[in-house]
């Protein structure tokens, strides 16, 4: 009778974990913790479940979706009737406002049994909201990053990259997201249209590069945020080096790019008054080096389809109306395929 009575008590409380035949049943499958400091110490509770089939279950170690986690079941081995118990630690430190944290609770033979919840409010000190939201773009609204660098994106494919934002005032706010720039038509933004008080969320940013034209570029384009009507102080930037990809492995081996000086010096044209200078490009790989574009506004002796052989170099000449400019090279090295080189008198 005593042992019925544990049964029906755990089973009318929550659902349960059923791994053939065999149950697993909790006395509840959430906690909230309530509202606390960032910088609160590490809170804990205590889950109870009980085997409430005829035969013995064998549990794995708890599975966290969180370093902030800690989690201690015992036993490991439950017997028909026994109970156990998973103590569940939580920290809040590097959390802001409402949290989710999950332990999922599988059998050794890998069977999903039961998800355990624990969740709070948690307050960010202002050093925490400072950390993780250092770009302040209005009084209210302060962003992860400005400096969105994509590297390297490739024709036909899409790259995508987040920037996080928080409302840290008590009143709501409306955001609208505008692109401009040389690659506006290709970068997707996705911008939430309000933010609550005191709450987190994200823009998207997604470049869907066309598989034609075959084009090498690089470029940059912005973001302008308004902000409850308002143009937001900073504006977001993102930045790619458009090319195709390379072949994982090339025959006879990979070239390997080498550039010396790391800045040219240039000299001035007494006549023209033309700024002119060199570089020395070399390949110290076994494989060809192949430039696949050269761009910039320089005149210079380095043209596309130039190819330097293993152990050989190529004195690279540009000239410029320019006190400094540079030149980009797009080449088949795999690993600098893009080269900036810069001429500064």
């Amino acid at each position: 009778m005593v042992k019925l009575f544990v049964v029906l008590a755990f089973l009318s409380t929550v659902a349960y974990g059923q791994e053939g035949g065999k149950f697993i049943t909790f006395n509840t499958s959430e906690h909230d913790f309530g509202t606390l400091e960032e910088f609160s110490p590490p809170l804990s509770y205590t889950f109870r479940f009980l085997n409430a089939s005829d035969s013995a279950v064998e549990l794995a170690a708890p599975v966290l979706s969180c370093s902030c986690l800690t989690a201690h079941l015992s036993p490991r081995r439950v017997e028909p009737g026994q109970t156990g118990e998973v103590e569940v630690v939580f920290s809040p430190s590097g959390a802001a406002f409402r949290t989710y944290r999950t332990v999922d609770i599988y059998s050794k033979s890998g069977e999903h049994l039961q998800t355990l919840t624990v969740s709070a409010y948690v307050e960010p000190s202002d050093s925490g909201i400072s950390d993780r939201y250092p770009v302040i773009l209005s009084d209210a609204v302060r962003a992860s990053r400005t400096d969105v660098p994509f590297g390297y994106v490739y024709w036909g494919e899409s790259a995508m990259q987040t920037v996080r934002i928080a409302n840290t005032s008590d009143k709501p706010v409306f955001l609208r997201a505008r692109v401009s720039g040389p690659s506006s038509s290709t970068l997707k933004v996705s911008c939430p249209g309000s933010l609550a008080p005191g709450t987190e969320d994200m823009i998207s940013l997604e470049y869907r590069m066309p598989a034609l034209p075959r084009d090498y570029s690089s470029a940059a384009d912005t973001v302008r945020l308004e902000i409850a009507g308002e143009a937001s102080r900073q504006d977001i930037v993102t930045s790619y080096i458009l090319m195709g990809r390379l072949p994982a492995s090339a025959p006879g081996g990979s070239p390997s790019m080498r550039t010396y000086p790391s800045e040219a010096e240039l000299s001035k044209a007494l006549l023209s008054g033309k700024y002119s200078g060199s570089v020395e490009l070399s390949n110290d790989g076994p494989g060809r080096l192949e430039i696949f574009a050269v761009k910039g506004d320089a005149e210079t002796n380095l043209r596309s389809g130039t190819i330097v052989e293993p152990g050989d170099s190529f004195k690279v000449k540009a000239r410029s109306d320019k006190p400094s400019f540079r030149l980009e090279l797009f080449t088949n090295d795999p690993v600098r395929p893009y080269k900036e080189l810069i001429f500064k008198y």
